[in-house]
């Protein structure tokens, strides 16, 4: 059976230590923003959240917070 590069990869990860890993996500961030975080950043700068970041913030004000 002959691996894939990404086969490859996801089987080196899983080997890693925790001081790898970190060392791995640091890379990563350092390669450029993930599409996520750029979408949402663009969403951001539109003013999509803004409604959601008002009511957030009210709801602190009025102590009307639900625990995670």
């Amino acid at each position: 059976m002959s691996y894939t590069k990404v086969q490859e990869i996801e089987s080196a990860i899983e080997s890693l230590t925790p001081g790898e890993l970190r060392q791995l996500y640091s890379w990563l961030d350092q390669q450029g923003p993930q599409p996520i975080y750029a979408h949402m950043e663009s969403d951001l700068s539109a003013g999509l959240f803004d409604n959601a970041i008002e009511r957030a913030l009210q709801a602190e004000k009025s102590d009307d917070l639900r625990s995670l």
